[in-house]
């Protein structure tokens, strides 16, 4: 299991500033709209030397400018792969944001083994992935990107539920043994993320509202 030391983030009045120098963080689904929405906060916030490794499977360009990419790793891999995990340097992390995630959306009837490993696989199977690569880091926290639709449910989106309840669990699992450790039930976020415009509308009808890019990143700190 992860080992995570005592989180500081709880403490009251506490800002990335705070961070210990040499804070280094790795974000799976970092080139995604909440990892990189996440990683440029960070950037922007912390006051000191920070790292930031982003693992995404596309390998696609994210929001920061040229210039500051000397603070940031760019790894085009699949965290759920071990292989591909290997480059990423394993021991001076102290904090893990999971935040990869994919879709396969269809009536229940209409699943298949295959529509839902490839769900449960971005989110379950890389998490423990990275829990075995990272083993012996001295995290302050871990933090899983986890969705609303694991409480609710979410039409068309049986895996996707199933997967995020189990990271959940997970995140519980751990915090009971003393490891700091959240996972985040996120709904729909404005304008970013994996919601489309009809799901958007259909959250907006049931008054539940939309998270913004500025409140996500606020609550992940």
């Amino acid at each position: 299991r992860l080992k995570c030391q005592p989180t500081v983030r709880e403490a009251k009045g506490f800002s990335p500033a705070q961070l210990a120098p040499a804070h280094e963080i790795v974000i799976s689904g970092g080139l995604g709209a909440i990892g990189c929405a996440y990683a440029c906060h960070m950037h922007d916030q912390t006051q000191g030397p920070l790292k930031l490794h982003l693992l995404g499977r596309s390998g696609r360009s994210f929001a920061f400018k040229a210039e500051e990419l000397t603070h940031v790793c760019i790894n085009k891999c699949d965290a759920g792969s071990s292989e591909e995990l290997r480059p990423v340097g394993s021991r001076e992390i102290d904090e893990l944001l999971h935040a990869a995630g994919v879709l396969a959306d269809m009536a229940i009837k209409n699943h298949s083994s295959v529509s839902i490993r490839r769900v449960v696989a971005a989110k379950v199977d890389s998490y423990y992935n990275m829990e075995h690569h990272f083993y012996g880091a001295k995290l302050v926290r871990v933090i899983q990107c986890s969705s609303i639709a694991a409480l609710a449910g979410s039409s068309g989106q049986s895996n996707y539920s199933a997967a995020n309840a189990c990271l959940d669990s997970i995140a519980v699992s751990n915090r009971q043994r003393g490891n700091s450790q959240s996972s985040i039930q996120w709904g729909a976020w404005a304008n970013t993320g994996m919601a489309s415009a009809r799901v958007l509308q259909k959250v907006d009808s049931m008054g539940l509202g939309v998270v913004t890019p500025e409140q996500g990143t606020m609550a992940l700190e």
